[in-house]
């Protein structure tokens, strides 16, 4: 039974070992990989279209918030160009006239395309909508989102159409987000720790097996009795 006590503690020893040794390569190391830093960036753009003001606003969707001493500046721009290629009314593909009143570039958080037809009496803004295609207005809205401190993301939009009815016809008119800077991708994170090495453990097992088991006989003298016979008279027979 003591073997097998013994056992019993040199196995749960060698575990708790064990445990402890797993412990330690599980656990993070200091140093510049417990603050990782995240990676700043913007969504898409979202357009609004307000049939009172025969106009489409853009702006960004998912802006990030900056680091310390950041600031975040936009740069919008307006291109008239063929955004869809199918468009040819009497060899015209875009709508020269429909240039916002010439504002072309903004560097607010948003951006106005006003595009009401020529006669519009609610707005005229001198636009042709038989040289419309199937984003609306042809022209690309771009636009330059910085953080004021080394990184800048860019995405564009294609037309007029609100993103709402962009989404219920099926068409693709965002880009997606391009970021390059300083912070472009944050760092990788640290390795994995290496699996633990195999346990080299003892494990000892004792049993007692009942036929091993042997009895030797022991006599027990009583040494009392005998001294006392050993000083006791002896007696005469003759007398």
């Amino acid at each position: 039974m003591l073997g097998s006590g013994r056992a019993r503690t040199v196995t749960v020893a060698a575990a708790a070992l064990a445990a402890v040794a797993i412990a330690l390569m599980l656990a993070p190391a200091g140093g510049s990989g417990d603050r990782l830093q995240n990676a700043w960036s913007i969504g898409r753009i979202q357009a609004v279209f307000s049939e009172a003001d025969r106009a489409t606003t853009y702006s960004v969707l998912d802006v990030g918030d900056v680091a310390p001493g950041g600031k975040v500046s936009y740069a919008w721009t307006l291109s008239l160009q063929p955004v869809d290629p199918t468009v040819d009314f009497d060899g015209l593909t875009i709508d020269a006239g429909c240039n916002n009143h010439g504002v072309l570039a903004g560097t607010a958080s948003t951006f106005v395309w006003h595009h009401g037809n020529t006669g519009d009496p609610l707005h005229d803004d001198g636009c042709d909508h038989d040289l419309q295609g199937k984003y609306g207005h042809q022209g690309l809205i771009t636009v330059v989102v910085s953080d004021g401190l080394g990184t800048q993301c860019t995405t564009t939009y294609k037309g007029t159409l609100s993103s709402d009815s962009a989404l219920t016809l099926g068409l693709d008119v965002n880009s997606e987000p391009v970021c390059t800077g300083v912070d472009t991708q944050p760092p990788p994170p640290p390795p994995p720790p290496p699996p633990p090495k195999p346990c080299k453990c003892i494990q000892l097992t004792a049993r007692i097996v009942p036929e091993s088991i042997t009895a030797n006989r022991v006599i027990v003298h009583d040494l009392t009795l005998r001294r006392k016979s050993s000083r006791s008279p002896s007696r005469s027979t003759g007398r």
